[in-house]
């Protein structure tokens, strides 16, 4: 009878171990299906932050090709306005010239139209003295 007991005791000791084990090791099968789904989902993490790398890195070549382009475009323009206002400049000159001249001729033909008056009193002076 004791070695009955003794035997069921160690039956249930080793069925309770046996279940304390099974819990385990279902434990241990959760946390690896976790860490292996924690494995997939930092692989994916990884996947897409190599992605969003390459979409930056592409951007920042869309970025500084856009600035380059507007670079050269500024340097052109700017270089337009420098020829534009040296053309103004060389305008404003023969402008200031052309009046200059303007005035010039203004006062010979004034001077001239004096002469002339002068000299037809003069010749209808001697017409008169004749």
């Amino acid at each position: 009878v004791e070695v009955e007991r003794v035997k069921e005791e160690v039956t249930r000791k080793a069925a309770h171990r046996a279940l304390m084990l099974r819990a385990v090791l279902h434990e241990a099968k959760v946390e690896q299906k976790l860490t292996q789904q924690q494995v997939d989902a930092l692989e994916d993490f990884e996947a897409q932050l190599k992605q969003a790398k390459v979409a930056l890195m592409w951007q920042r070549l869309r970025y500084t090709s856009a600035v380059n382009t507007l670079k050269n475009s500024n340097a052109l323009l700017e270089h337009e306005l420098a020829t534009l206002d040296r053309a103004s400049r060389t305008q404003l000159d023969e402008s200031r010239r052309l009046r200059e001249e303007s005035a010039r001729l203004a006062e010979e033909n004034a001077r001239l139209a004096e002469d002339c008056s002068n000299e037809e009193q003069r010749l209808r002076a001697e017409v008169a003295e004749l």
